[in-house]
């Protein structure tokens, strides 16, 4: 089962997606951008690492479709899963967290949550441009599997951003649509589900180094955005994919 699951990391970024897969990338991407412009969003900030590919597939469509038109300012953040061991036992399970835990003791876990992030250099980054920001905010994520990673993005904005709690501004949206499983099965076969790999099989959850993005140091890492790779082998098979996304979004061959 390892074996499989390295393979498909080691092929040609050029193999990595099928046509029928690159045509919904699209399909989703301008599914993306009728959001923005119905919704207003003057401001993205894209989930790192499995939502920055997403960025590069804006960035292309965007310049395709609204060539000179200004687009959304995009900004990431690293806050979700992969930061589970800070979290205590009331935010293991957002389904259940939220119907059976009483309020105060959601807050205080939050609360907690929040306090263990290494937070107070993004916020003072991210504040002016937050709080000036006069058309909505739009979290986005690559698919939702539990919901755990935008609840508790969209919980982190709202407690340090408070103009973010007046009216509808702060709003989340998730890429790919749960029949997209068909064209992106869920890591692909039966011997990955053995191994409890759920989610799309979009090539960057396979292979981080697809992100241009490093490991993180830990599980509980607290940083609040992705480190960049820095390794050369690695930051060379991320700029390819870079450029094959540069190439399907320009129609290019």
């Amino acid at each position: 089962m390892k074996k499989n699951l390295e393979s498909r990391t080691r092929l040609p970024v050029s193999e990595l997606l099928s046509e029928e897969q690159k045509a919904l990338l699209i399909t989703r991407t301008d599914d993306l951008i009728k959001e923005i412009l119905n919704n207003d969003v003057q401001m993205l900030v894209f989930m790192d690492k499995s939502a920055r590919p997403l960025s590069w597939m804006l960035l292309e469509r965007w310049k395709t479709r609204f060539p000179g038109k200004k687009m959304p300012a995009i900004k990431f953040v690293n806050i979700g899963g992969e930061k589970m061991s800070l979290a205590n036992e009331y935010l293991y399970n957002p389904d259940w967290y939220r119907k059976y835990t009483p309020k105060e003791e959601q807050e205080v876990a939050l609360r907690r949550y929040f306090e263990e992030l290494d937070s107070s250099d993004y916020i003072k980054k991210t504040a002016g441009d937050i709080e000036r920001t006069k058309g909505k905010v739009m979290l986005v994520d690559d698919y939702s599997f539990s919901g755990f990673s935008l609840f508790l993005a969209t919980k982190f904005f709202q407690y340090h951003y408070p103009s973010l709690n007046n009216g509808q501004k702060l709003v989340s949206y998730t890429f790919f649509h749960d029949e997209d499983g068909k064209i992106f099965p869920p890591y692909g076969d039966f011997e990955l589900l053995k191994q409890g790999l759920k989610g799309f099989n979009d090539p960057w959850n396979l292979d981080s180094t697809l992100t241009l993005l490093a490991e993180d140091k830990s599980d509980g890492d607290a940083a609040m955005t992705a480190e960049p790779e820095r390794n050369p082998e690695k930051r060379k098979r991320g700029l390819e994919m870079r450029e094959e996304i540069r190439k399907i979004f320009s129609g290019e061959k």
